[in-house]
C-alpha cells in the first residue's frame, strides 16, 4: 500500500550518539512505522553530504544523510551581518535542496528534534514554500536554553522563527513555560508532548544485555546521563562521599557520554578518595545501560536542570526506587513520598538525606517504585506520544 506521505525526523547527529535524545526519535519512528499510513524516515545532518546520501541504518531505520546549511550561526557568536551576506549566495541553493528532498520523498512533516542553527534554513524554506509541509520544532531543553542566551538581532531572528513554525513541540510543560518566557512567545503553537517509553521493549533489552555490576556484591546506585554541569555529577559525588562510610555494601555507577564535565567528575572522584566505591563509564550501549539499571538498588537524578529525563522515565518502567531533583520537568512524574524522593536542587545534605533514607528502607523504596512504574505505564508510553504526535499531522 502506498504510504500517505512522509514524515521526517531530523537529528543533528548519527543515531550511534548515546543520549536521551535519540532513543526519543527512534522510539517514535518505530511507532511511525508500525501504526502510521505514514512513512517514516530519518534525516541526519552531515557536513560531508551536499546532496542526500541514503542508508538503512543497521537498526532497519531508513536514513538520509545531507548537509543543511544555516542562515547564520547559533553556537559561535560571530558578526552577524557578515554571517547573513555570507549565506545569501547559497540561499537559493539550499532552498533548491530542501524543495527537491521533501519532493522526493513527499514530505508532509518536518519534525526537527534538537533544533538548532540548521532549523532556521527549515525555517526559511517553509516561509518561502519552497517546503510546503508542515514543520514541528521538538525541543528537548539544552537545545532551547542554548538558543535563550542570544540577544540582540539574532534573537529577534529566532523569535520570529520559533512564532512561525507550525508546531513547537517541548517535552514538559515547565520547558513549554520556560520557552514561552525566554522569548515571549504568544504561546499559540506551543504544545506539551511528554516522552514515553516502552516498558516491554525496555525490559527484554536489558534481559538480554551483561553488565561489569551484575557481579558486584552488595548493593548498587545508578545514575544514566551526559557528563554535563547541568546533570549534576559533582553534587552526586558529595552526596555520595557523605553517605558511603555508613553503607559500606554500596556502590555508585555512573554512566554517561563524554562532554565538558568528565575530566573534571573524574578528579572529584579522586579528590573524594570514592575510587574504589564509584564507577564512571562512558559511551555505554544502551542495552548494557539499562542492564546496570535493572541491577541496582536505586536510580538517582541531581541534575541542576532537566526538561524531562529519558533515564528517569527509563527507570520507572523497570520499577526502580527514584530520588531526583525537583528542576522542571521532574515533578510531573515524581510525586514526593509516593513514586519517588524529590529534593531541592543543589542541595548535596538532601540530596544524601534521600539517597540514605532509600537505603535504609528497601521496602518502602520499592513501594515507590512499584508505584512509578505504574504510574509510567499508565501515562508516559511510547504509543501515548505517538499518538499525540499523530494527533498534530491532521
Amino acid at each position: 500500500m502506498k504510504p500517505d506521505g512522509t514524515y521526517l525526523l531530523t537529528l543533528p547527529w548519527d543515531l550511534e550518539v548515546v543520549g536521551g535524545v535519540n532513543q526519543v526519535v527512534i522510539s517514535l519512528y518505530r511507532q511511525f512505522e508500525a501504526h502510521s499510513k505514514m512513512r517514516p524516515l530519518l534525516l541526519v545532518g552531515d557536513w560531508a553530504a551536499k546532496q542526500p546520501v541514503e542508508q538503512k541504518h543497521p537498526s532497519g531505520i531508513d536514513t538520509v544523510r545531507l548537509a543543511v546549511r544555516p542562515p547564520f550561526e547559533t553556537r559561535h557568536f560571530g558578526f552577524l551581518p557578515y554571517e547573513l551576506v555570507r549565506f545569501l549566495p547559497s540561499m537559493r541553493g539550499e532552498l533548491r535542496k530542501i524543495a527537491e528532498l521533501t519532493r522526493r520523498y513527499d514530505v508532509r512533516v518536518v519534525n526537527c528534534h534538537f533544533i538548532g542553527s540548521d532549523t532556521l534554513t527549515w525555517a526559511l524554506a517553509k516561509a518561502t514554500g519552497a517546503y510546503r509541509g508542515k514543520l514541528f520544532l521538538s525541543l528537548h531543553g539544552f537545545d532551547i536554553r542554548w538558543l535563550a542566551r542570544m540577544t540582540g538581532l539574532r534573537r529577534a531572528l529566532w523569535r520570529r522563527a520559533l512564532e512561525s513554525v507550525d508546531v513547537i513541540v517541548a517535552c514538559s510543560q515547565g520547558l513549554a513555560d520556560e520557552t514561552i518566557a525566554a522569548f515571549d512567545l504568544s504561546g499559540r503553537n506551543v504544545v506539551t508532548i511528554h516522552n514515553g517509553v516502552q516498558a516491554e521493549k525496555l525490559r527484554q533489552l536489558a534481559e538480554g544485555a551483561l553488565t561489569p555490576g551484575a557481579a558486584r556484591a552488595g548493593r548498587e546506585l545508578v545514575n544514566l546521563g551526559t557528563f554535563e554541569h547541568k546533570k549534576g555529577h559533582d553534587l552526586l559525588l558529595r552526596a555520595f562521599a557523605k553517605l558511603a562510610p555508613q553503607f559500606p555494601d554500596v556502590h555508585l555507577s555512573i554512566l554517561g557520554r563524554p562532554a565538558e564535565t568528565l575530566e573534571s567528575t573524574q578528579a572529584l572522584m579522586k579528590e573524594l578518595k570514592l575510587e574504589d566505591r564509584v564507577t564512571l563509564r562512558v559511551n555505554v550501549p544502551h542495552a548494557e545501560a539499562l542492564a546496570t539499571l535493572r541491577n541496582a538498588e536505586l536510580f538517582v537524578l541531581p541534575s541542576r536542570n532537566e526538561a524531562f529525563s529519558v533515564a528517569l522515565l527509563e527507570a520507572g518502567a523497570i520499577g526502580k526506587p527514584v530520588v531526583a531533583a525537583s528542576v522542571c520537568g521532574v515533578p510531573e512524574l515524581i510525586d514526593d513520598r509516593s513514586t519517588g524522593i524529590l529534593v531541592p536542587p543543589e542541595d548535596v545534605e538532601a540530596l544524601s538525606d534521600g539517597i540514605a533514607y532509600m537505603l535504609k528502607n528497601p521496602q518502602t523504596a520499592q513501594q515507590f517504585g512499584t508505584a512509578l512504574r505504574k504510574r509510567v505505564l499508565e501515562k508516559f508510553t511510547a504509543e501515548a506520544t505517538f499518538q499525540n504526535y499523530l494527533a498534530l499531522t491532521q
